[in-house]
């Protein structure tokens, strides 16, 4: 007769639970990680468009073009 532990196959479900939740959990770790780098990348990008947008309205501008814009718009 051998010893077999009754609560054996509880034991081995949580394992297998508690396996899962890791694996779950490093998945949304590095989602959370690959999201930061987008947010960080789109931040760079909008301070690149704003001193690139300072730089143009500093910059002295030709009266034909603002001309032809106007007329376009208008």
């Amino acid at each position: 007769m051998t010893f077999r532990f009754r609560g054996a196959r509880i034991l081995e479900w949580r394992r297998v639970q508690a396996d899962a939740a890791r694996v779950a959990f490093v998945r949304a770790t590095e989602s959370v990680r690959a999201a930061a780098a987008r947010v960080a990348d789109a931040d760079d990008q909008t301070d690149r468009a704003v001193n690139d947008y300072k730089t143009a309205m500093a910059s002295p501008s030709d009266i034909g073009t603002l001309l032809r814009y106007r007329n376009w718009i208008g």
